[in-house]
Formats: structure tokens, sequence, C-alpha cells
């Protein structure tokens, strides 16, 4: 039956060009053409001289002369007719010998079928070749010689000329020839690419393209000790790539290792598992282009020995699982270790592997958490290679998964959030709040509650907690807990817990360049600040320039805005707090409106802050926990201060400016500071 093909963009003339065919043709809609590719199966006759007629046999050609192109290597041919199996073509008066390929409606079908065109020069075949069939290509070092090989190929040596892709300028050096085969020099400065042949005045088709490749050299394997089966890496240069990687072969003595990867500066290889303990072995590259023998030899460990005895049949998650092997790594390879529950790796430290000297390691895994309840395969594998495979029942225990708080203020109270804790708090014991003991107020199934011990003098950073929990009869669960606490002790400045970039010298987003104003990082503005331009951040003249320590500002030089805000918020404990604001300075048109209060509200954005009632702040906003009017009236260098008190439980708190700004007004202050004041 036969096809007809319409572009879908012609679909409005169909009906208009189908009257014109045939009524039992099968119409066919090349929305997408690449979705019956075109093949190639067979040409006939493969040998001809110009003028003559061949007839190309495949599938999907699609039925018309102009949608098809057929081509002799370089040269394109004339398509005399189509079906959708058979192309029949004239042979051109420039074409030589060649490689059939086809390109049609966007797709380009190369083959290996070779048309060769009798009374001309020919190339058929080259050498040495590299890649798989239909991908091949000839290929060289500089100075190496490539063959070419094939029929009435001059009738002297002068006759031929092989110009190499980036050695224009200069024909490659003949170091043989006949009329059936000639050898040609690759130059200096070839690269990769198509080569010109031409022989007299006839340019000739090369059936291959040409890859240039540079020596390999080798710089070492690593590493040169490991187990059979280990991966190692070899590195250097020129060593290929993944079009080499098939070809590419290492071999330990007689053995091949398996290649896993193959760039250009390394080759990732899989050690044979044939290989023999304790035996030393000389390393030999082969890439598909030489062979090169390595300096150093590869030594092959004893393999670790891990006893599924001494596993335990189950396991609490959270509990300590213990491991012992003989034959392990030395402490410094730590790391090679890898331990799997499952599709979940344990996470492993240094001080959880002790090895001897004799090789017999002992490794304390925590069962990680994210397991579900059931048998589990615990996987230990070194330096890549599985060595122990053994399944375990994994049972659910309770978990601490946050703070409630990070803040807390010394001899109060911090809620530590989890699963299934339990209502029973004796089953807790040797609660640590860093190397102090504390002690437990109350728990339930999700919540445990701690009193923090009496701290005294400076603040403490970075506290660590952690308790043991009696999961059964005899089994012990150490627990900590997966943050730090900061413990604020009272009477001390807090600022640095509950505020960034708090006083001079200002970060800017933009840093300091010499201008006048930026954007003050680390704290929020609103969207009246942000249209009004407005960064909050102003570098001030002095003698000279400007001051690159900045001041934090509430206005901008012709710019106004109507309840403007500048904020952070923080999650303070139960507790009573101070505020200070140091340096106000304030002042401008006496006609313009300059308020602001620098304020403390529950919440956490904007929407929480209070905004002024016509020329008047609040005092009973709801939320507010208290404020400080900045201005009226016009200050120069004035601290300003208030209190707020948190109470009955942590809650989130936003701390920030509020005010209402004029173009030709100023408000700036040079530093906020937070205090925990005594009860």
């Amino acid at each position: 039956m036969k096809k007809i093909y319409y572009l879908l963009c012609l679909l409005p003339l169909m009906p208009l060009v189908s009257s014109c065919d045939d009524e039992e043709a099968e119409v066919v809609l090349l929305q997408n053409p690449e979705s019956q590719p075109v093949t190639l199966s067979s040409i006939t006759p493969d040998y001809g001289f110009v003028g003559d007629q061949f007839t190309l046999t495949g599938t999907n050609f699609g039925g018309g002369v102009d949608f098809i192109q057929v081509f002799i290597g370089e040269n394109e041919a004339e398509v005399l007719t189509c079906t959708d199996t058979e192309v029949k073509v004239l042979v051109p008066k420039e074409a030589t010998t060649g490689r059939i390929s086809v390109r049609f409606m966007g797709q380009e079908v190369n083959s290996d079928l070779m048309f060769r065109v009798m009374g001309k020069p020919s190339v058929e075949q080259m050498k040495p070749l590299f890649g798989l069939e239909g991908t091949q290509k000839a290929w060289g070092f500089v100075g190496s010689e490539v063959t070419f090989s094939g029929s009435e190929l001059g009738g002297s040596q002068e006759d031929v000329k092989v110009i190499f892709k980036g050695a224009t300028n200069t024909p490659a050096e003949i170091v043989s020839w006949s009329e059936e085969e000639f050898k040609v020099k690759v130059p200096e400065g070839a690269v990769s690419g198509k080569l010109t042949l031409t022989v007299g005045s006839q340019t000739v088709n090369t059936p291959y393209e040409f890859r240039l490749v540079e020596h390999a050299t080798v710089s070492g394997i690593t590493p040169q000790q490991g187990y059979k089966g280990c991966e190692v890496t070899i590195s250097g240069k020129g060593l290929g790539d993944e079009t080499t990687k098939g070809q590419t072969k290492v071999w330990f003595g007689d053995k091949a290792g398996t290649v896993l990867s193959c760039e250009n500066e390394k080759i990732t290889v899989k050690t044979p598992n044939s290989l023999e303990e304790g035996k030393e072995y000389n390393v030999i590259l082969a890439t598909p282009f030489e062979t090169i023998n390595l300096e150093g030899k590869f030594n092959v460990a004893p393999s670790p020995v891990i006893s599924v005895d001494d596993i335990p049949e189950d396991r609490y998650i959270g509990e300590t699982l213990i491991i012992k092997g003989q034959n392990m790594p030395v402490k410094a390879d730590w790391e090679s270790i890898n331990v799997h529950f499952g599709d979940v790796q344990a996470v492993l430290a240094p001080e959880d592997y002790t090895v001897d000297n004799a090789g017999n390691g002992i490794l304390n895994v925590t069962v990680p958490h994210g397991l579900a309840a059931g048998s589990v395969p615990v996987v230990v594998e070194i330096a890549g290679i599985e060595f122990m495979r053994k399944n375990i029942t994994i049972m659910m225990a309770p978990e601490i998964t946050a703070v409630d708080c990070p803040l807390v203020v010394s001899g109060g109270t911090l809620k530590l959030l989890g699963t299934s804790l339990g209502t029973d708090s004796s089953k807790f014991s040797e609660v640590m709040f860093g190397n102090q003991v504390a002690s437990i107020s109350s728990v339930n199934e999700t919540e445990l509650t701690l009193t923090v011990p009496n701290f005294t003098g400076n603040n403490i950073d970075n506290v660590l907690i952690s308790f043991n929990y009696q999961i059964a009869e005899g089994r012990i669960l150490e627990m900590k807990v997966p943050q730090t606490i900061n413990v604020m002790v009272p009477g001390n400045d807090i600022t640095s817990y509950v505020l960034k970039n708090y006083e001079r010298p200002f970060r800017g987003e933009g840093g300091f360049t010499g201008g006048e104003w930026d954007v003050l990082s680390d704290w929020t503005r609103n969207q009246s600040l942000i249209n009004a331009g407005v960064g909050g951040l102003q570098y001030p003249a002095i003698t000279g320039g400007r001051d690159p320590e900045g001041v934090i500002a509430l206005h901008k030089w012709g710019k106004a805005a109507t309840n403007g805000k500048l904020y952070q918020n923080v999650k303070l404990p139960v507790g009573e707090y101070k505020v200070t604001i140091a340096e106000v300075t304030s002042g401008g048109n006496n006609g313009q409106r300059r308020d602001a209060v620098f304020a403390a509200f529950e919440g956490t954005t904007d929407v929480d802050i209070a905004d002024y009632a016509g020329n008047s702040y609040p005092d009973a906003a709801k939320g507010c926990l208290g404020y400080i009017v900045l201005t009226p009236p016009d200050v120069t260098n004035v601290t300003k201060e208030f209190k707020f008190e948190v109470k009955d439980k942590a809650k989130d708190v936003v701390l920030g400016f509020v005010s209402c700004t004029g173009a030709n007004v100023w408000i700036t202050c040079s530093s906020v500071k937070i205090e925990l004041l005594n009860d």
C-alpha cells in the first residue's frame, strides 16, 4: 500500500492534496517524524560508474523525493524515485567511493553500506580503526602512520595529498604509496575531525573520520594495597573517556580487572575476586591504543572476617550494636567502613572504632532512626566491599527529635520533644545537662520537661544534653538530644543569642563601597520600606569620606514611608528582658513626620507588629510585650530602653523598629542590646 506523508503544519491543505492521491493510500501525519525512524538495509548494486543508478532498500523513506536526501560520502546524489521502502538514486559526476547516509525530515541516518564508484580514485578502508561498528574512526598519535586502502589511488605518490584538520597549511607526509594503498604520517598540529583527500584533481571521500590520540601517562595507582574485589584508581593523563572504556583493560598479573569508569585523568577499576591474599601483582594498563606497565605494584591485603555469630538477634532503635572483626582496617582508615540497616546508613565517628596492631577491630554502631519495626538486613562494607550481612529484628524505642526552645534560662525549664517517651520518669537516669546533673519535672508520650541546673557567671554556649533510658530489663538506651542548648544566666548581655548584626560595624548586603546607603543584613524589611527604597543602613559622612561602620537608619533622603518595619524574630524562654537602643538621633524638616518606636510582640512576622494609629502608637496593641518611643521629640545621641516579660512558656517574639518618616528627615541609632534580668 502506498503511504502519503503530511507535515502537521500542512493540515489545512489536506483535503486539496488528498483529492489528487490514490484513494487506497495510507495517510501518515508527520507530527513527529522521529517516531517513525528511517532504516537502511541494503544497496543494489553496490558499485557503478558516474551516471549509473542504484537502489537503496530500507523503511520509512516517506514516498516522496522532496523529503529525502541520499549521500555517497560527502557527495549528494540525485533521488529519482522514492517509495516507503526503496529509493532509486543517480550517481553524481563528482562522486567517489563512500559510505551511504540519508537525511529525512530532520533525521540523519549513517550506515556501513558502501557504494564503490568505478573509474574514480577509491578509498574503501583505513587503519588503524577504533570503535564499534557504525561509529568507528581512524586514529593515530602525532607522528604515527595511518593507512588508506582502495583502488586507482593515483599514478604516482605526488598525486596524493592528505590534509588533517588543524594542520591545513601542509599536506601530511606520504610514507609509502602504491595504486592500492598508501600510508601517511600524522602531522604536528593535527586535531580530530574529517580528513581532506585529493588524488590528482579529484576530491576523494574517506570512509572514516580521524581521531587524534595523545600518549597516555600514568602517575600512579591508589590505593596500592587493598582487598580482592576492591576499587582502585589509576591516575594520569590521556587515559581515555567513556568511548574507550569498553576497549580498555587493566591486568593484575594475568587476571583482568573490571573497568568501571574511564576519564582523561583517571580510570576506576574493580580488582579481580580471584586475586590471592597476601600476594603482590604487577599492573598493566591496555588502552585501545597502547599498553603501559605501571611502576607501582598492587598488594592484596587479607580480607576482613566478621562473624555473624557475634551479632545479636534484635536491637532497639538508638541502641548500640557491637561488631567485631579480624583483619580490620587501621584506625586512620575508619571512614572506609560503612554499616547499613536496610536502606538506612548508620552514622559513624572515629571514636566508634578501635583496632589493635593485630587487626582485631571493634565497631560500636548506633541503630539509626528512620527504621520500621521488623526484620532488617545489617550490612558491613569496607572499602566498598560487603563482608557481612545478617538480618536482625528492629524494635521501636523512645526518640528525642527536637527542643522546644534552644535558649534556656539558668534554673528554668526546658521542654524536649519526641516520640514514645512514655509516662514513667523513673525509666530516665543520669540526666546530664553539660557536666551538671539535671532533673525531670514531667514526661508524656511526646514531651519531656527538664529543670535546668543553676549556672552562675557567664552564659554557656552549646550545652549537650544526654541521659539513659531503660527500654527493657537489663537493657539501657543511651540517648542524646540532637540539638545543643545555649544557657542564659540572669544579669548578662544575651544579644548575641537573640539578634544578628545588632552593633557597629554593621554588615550590609552590598558591603561598604564608599556610598551612603545599603540594605541592612539579617534584618527583615516590610513592603513599606522596600517600596520606599529604605534599606535600614546608612554610612554617615565623616571627615575625608563616609564611616564604613554605619548606623541603623529608618530613613533615606527623598523617600517617605508609613509604618515601615525593620525586624528580627526569635523564640525566647520565660524571663524578664531589657532592651537598650543606643545613640538615637533624629531631626529634619519640621513640617514632615518622624515617628519611630522599638517594640516587642508575640509572633514571627511584620503582621504581628502593630501599626501606628494615626500619629500615636497603640499602648494596648494585641500581643505587645513592650515598646519604647524613639522620636518625637527630636533627639541627639540619646539612649532609650524598656523592659518586657515572657510569661508561662517559651514564645516566638518579633523585635523591631516601626517608623513613619517624611522625605527630608533622619532617624538613626548605633546598636540594639538585649539583657536577661535577674528574678
